[in-house]
């Protein structure tokens, strides 16, 4: 980032392209603001120099809100917090008592990473973007398997069955705040077990879902 709002690296090997790099942002820019963003934001980069290549000349370089639909479907794509791995270890996820391929739901779920149809219109295949439980909503990670009207009836019953273990989930919290709050601060026997309610409860949700989808 100092390499390119400030001189401190123009006498490095290659400096002289964080030079031009400025000179060309301030002729071509009214405004410029330069910030550090995570890795996880080089494939959404690497399309739009793609794009970039193939771009139709009578269309414009530079784009304001509202974005072209195809950068929206790309920032979409990659909305998954690129952060995740920095702070999210998935410990609470392997440890669980559950089966390996209810860990790996969990840890796609938790990186909203499951193929819902915001995910599915992002990568423009064909689907019904409405909630195929409650017919509501957008289908979004969030919505299907936290705030669904559906999914919370579930969630209350797995509240009774466990004599509030398990909590309905709070209508402002997204996934990865959810995970981390219900369990936060638990025994680690207990952490592990809630853990695996968790996750098999989820779990369910998405089969049904899916069976409404595909049977």
């Amino acid at each position: 980032m100092k390499a390119l709002t400030s001189n401190t690296f123009d006498q490095a090997p290659g400096g002289i392209i964080f030079r031009e790099a400025r000179v060309l942002l301030s002729l071509h820019l009214f405004l410029v603001s330069v910030a550090h963003v995570p890795r996880g934001y080089n494939m959404c980069a690497h399309e739009l120099a793609k794009s970039g290549l193939q771009r139709d000349l009578d269309q414009p370089v530079i784009w304001t809100d509202p974005l072209p639909s195809f950068v929206s479907a790309l920032l979409d794509r990659e909305r998954v917090d690129p952060n995740l791995s920095e702070y999210f270890s998935g410990n609470s996820i392997w440890k669980a008592e559950a089966e390996g391929k209810h860990k790996f739901f969990a840890w796609l779920l938790v990186q909203c990473k499951l193929l819902t149809a915001d995910k599915l219109m992002a990568r423009q295949w064909p689907c019904n973007p409405m909630c195929s439980l409650c017919n509501q909503e957008q289908e979004t990670t969030g919505h299907l398997i936290l705030h669904c009207s559906f999914a919370k009836l579930v969630w209350q019953k797995m509240g009774t069955w466990t004599q509030q273990l398990v909590r309905a989930p709070d209508d402002s919290l997204e996934i990865i705040d959810w995970w981390e709050k219900e369990l936060a601060y638990l025994p680690a026997k207990k952490r592990r077990l809630k853990a695996a309610l968790l996750m098999y409860c989820a779990w369910n949700i998405w089969k049904e879902r899916n069976r409404r989808v595909f049977d």
